[in-house]
């Protein structure tokens, strides 16, 4: 009778036990859900959450050895000073350095300026030679946004840049105008695709890349020392030995102070 009674009453203990833990279980579900829930949907909590996981990439992602058939081909204070004006770029030193560039034997080239508007006649047509003259794949930015370049502007650059090697320069940024995703292409005007201009440059090459737009995978900082690519000033390409270029892959674009620069998760260590 005693270890009937004992048994009884060690269920309705391991009952009660029971109970309790799944209601101690549904409140930690219920707040775990209302966290993610307040994460995602108030703004503040959002904000911060995501400054901690890019602090985490800037300052906890080991350094990683970088590409060495990358080069960056820098038009940069220096250069700029060895022109009359600043802007457009003066066309006949971008002719210039285009020809000796394909002279190099590079594997492609991706130029990160728009030529939207004339200059000088002479010069204009210069660079236009010189771009037809290239022998490597070449990839020119593009872009038909209509906060970027006017109508105008848009029927002088599709008379510019010849129709193979134009590449979108789209950006695919969050409300922060942070850098976030693999921006891949899009329909244009006519209705026909056209790849982002990292993508346009890899398939030139003969590299694949998914048509899906996908998170960025950021790398570590270089290390302590280390440029991220191996630099080159545009004024001193003719200077540099020529297997600096010799099958790589060269990006010509602007290193001058608050000109085309765009927030990253390393943000976050400034």
């Amino acid at each position: 009778m005693i270890s009937f009674i004992f048994v009884r009453l060690s269920w309705r203990w391991m009952a009660r036990a029971a109970k309790g833990l799944i209601a101690v279980l549904a409140i930690a579900a219920a707040c775990a859900l209302l966290a993610v829930l307040a994460v995602q949907h108030l703004t503040f909590l959002t904000n911060a959450n995501q400054f901690l996981v890019d602090f985490e990439v800037a300052a906890y992602a080991p350094p990683v050895p970088q590409d060495s058939d990358i080069v960056i081909v820098a038009i940069n204070e220096d250069t700029l000073a060895q022109m009359q004006y600043r802007e457009p770029i003066d066309r006949q030193f971008f002719a210039n350095l285009l020809t000796t560039l394909n002279e190099r034997g590079p594997r492609a080239i991706g130029i990160d300026y728009l030529f939207d508007q004339p200059t000088e006649p002479a010069k204009d047509e210069m660079l236009k030679r010189a771009i037809a003259g290239l022998k490597v794949p070449t990839r020119i930015a593009y872009t038909e946004n209509p906060g970027v370049v006017t109508q105008e502007q848009l029927d002088y650059l599709r008379s510019f840049v010849p129709a193979d090697k134009r590449a979108l320069v789209t950006l695919a940024t969050d409300q922060f105008d942070v850098a976030r995703w693999v921006f891949p292409g899009a329909k244009l005007q006519g209705g026909h695709y056209m790849m982002w201009f990292s993508r346009s440059l890899a398939d030139a090459v003969g590299v694949k890349t998914s048509g899906e737009q996908v998170p960025i995978i950021w790398s570590g900082r270089p290390a302590k020392g280390d440029p991220a690519f191996k630099p080159a000033p545009a004024h001193a390409v003719s200077f540099l030995p020529a297997d600096w270029f010799k099958n790589k892959i060269v990006l010509i674009g602007s290193d001058v102070s608050l000109i085309d620069r765009h927030r990253t998760p390393f943000v976050t260590m400034h």
